[in-house]
């Protein structure tokens, strides 16, 4: 008796998936919905395909809301623009065989729409207003705003359910109940990001994807003086004639990783190749000491920046400049 009762189990867990499988296939007609989850006044392309039947030549009849949309022989996909917020499509089709058999479906459309909203903690200087750009090794935080809405108004976004996934790999701990925010380490290559949003009943669902390019820290370098301040407005570049008084020139690391704090960059200066040495709570500056006696000539500055905590994490830059220059100082 014992030996049978087991059995029987194992029969039910085995075939139960199959079960459910076979219902879902058993659909006469399956819908695609283009976009998957389209917002408010969205233009939306539904089409229709059966694995059963043979929808060729049949007369396919869609309608919207219980009224006649169109009407044509094949017509297996319609446009149509979605309503505002809060109410919902009924969508049915309608097809007419060869064999005079008539298969009839239908699925509800609710508008629904969830942005994401992304940013790194690289370094950026104050004056910078652009996006703080992905490099690998930088904490990157994803945020989803969603806008679903009922017929009883805006679903309370911390209700909702959020599913995430970074490359096509589930994130288990990072989903659930009101986790609208995603934090993870940036590694060296694209991330590709998908959220799925839904009420806790699964009426509602809101989909969307990003990706998120990595970048190269790189570098730039200014001109500050004492009164003045950094001229953030023009950078120091190649072919640049430096004339006047002292220079000091000031370096800004761009998109470095902020997580092991700034003090883990390393500067090296360098000047027609020969190596610069400076007091460290001044390396970001190098000072050029005007030489009136020396005469204009060409030199080329380099500096090399890496991130002690990640070897991999290094900038290069080197401009060649027509100074009078030669003296350095800090």
């Amino acid at each position: 008796m014992t030996k049978k009762i087991i059995i029987l189990i194992i029969l039910v867990v085995l075939l139960s998936p199959l079960a459910a499988t076979a219902s879902e296939r058993g659909k006469n007609i399956l819908f695609t919905v283009e976009p998957a989850t389209p917002g408010a006044f969205t233009n939306t392309t539904i089409s229709i395909r059966s694995f059963m039947f043979n929808l060729v030549a049949s007369e396919i009849t869609w309608y919207l809301d219980g009224v006649e949309y169109a009407k044509d022989f094949n017509l297996s996909t319609i446009d149509f623009i979605t309503e505002n917020w809060g109410n919902p499509t009924e969508v049915k089709a309608q097809a007419k065989l060869i064999s005079g058999k008539t298969l009839t479906e239908a699925i509800t459309i609710y508008p629904a729409r969830v942005d994401l909203l992304w940013h790194a903690n690289s370094y950026i200087p104050a004056f910078y207003e652009g996006k703080r750009l992905a490099t690998s090794g930088n904490t990157i935080t994803v945020t989803a705003e969603p806008t679903l809405v009922s017929e009883k108004g805006l679903v309370d976004p911390k209700a909702l359910i959020y599913e995430w996934q970074k490359n096509n790999e589930k994130l288990i701990s990072a989903s659930g109940i009101n986790k609208k925010t995603l934090s993870y380490i940036g590694g060296q290559t694209t991330d590709n990001i998908n959220i799925k949003v839904s009420t806790q009943n699964g009426r509602l669902v809101a989909e969307n994807k990003i990706t998120i390019e990595k970048v190269k820290p790189f570098i730039t370098l200014y001109e500050t003086k004492p009164l003045s301040g950094l001229n953030w407005l023009r950078s120091i570049r190649t072919g640049n004639k430096l004339t006047g008084e002292d220079i000091t020139l000031k370096a800004e690391p761009y998109f470095f990783n902020t997580n092991t704090g700034a003090d883990n960059l390393v500067y090296n200066w360098t000047i027609n190749d020969k190596v610069v040495a400076g007091r460290e709570d001044s390396k970001k500056l190098l000072t050029l000491i005007n030489d009136s006696l020396a005469g204009e000539q060409k030199i080329t500055l380099g500096l090399n920046i890496k991130n002690r905590n990640q070897p991999l994490q290094t900038a290069q830059k080197n401009i060649e400049l027509w100074s009078s220059y030669y003296s350095i100082g800090f």
